[in-house]
């Protein structure tokens, strides 16, 4: 049986390979089921395997966002923020990150969920 030290190490891994592939090639639902997987093969308890999803996701998502826009040079997120009552570039980053970690996030208590529920 794998170290539990050795599971989380993992778990993170594989969460912040797999928030940048679905967060930048997939679209955006696909980090929950990503997450899912990845809870389901390495279980951890219900609130560190939702915490680490939701925080790991949101980072990534929240940095590779800033980073396409900061890249792009284009005023399209100023305009987004315009029709959104006024909404700054770094809220808008803010929201991105959350909507993609709270994503994950329930994908990976699913899957832990499931684990626990089918007893392995």
């Amino acid at each position: 049986m794998m170290n539990m030290k050795y599971k989380t190490i993992i778990f993170i891994l594989l969460i912040l390979i797999s928030a940048y592939i679905c967060g930048v090639y997939l679209p955006w639902w696909s980090v929950m089921i990503a997450s899912f997987l990845i809870a389901f093969l390495f279980p951890l308890s219900l609130g560190i395997s939702f915490s680490l999803a939701l925080l790991l996701t949101a980072a990534v998502w929240y940095f590779v966002s800033s980073y396409i826009q900061n890249s792009s040079g284009s005023d399209l997120l100023i305009m987004i923020g315009e029709m959104f009552m006024g909404v700054s570039m770094l809220q808008l980053f803010i929201i991105t990150g959350i909507i993609g970690g709270v994503s994950a996030g329930l994908g990976a208590i699913t899957g832990t969920a499931l684990r626990r529920v089918q007893g392995k």
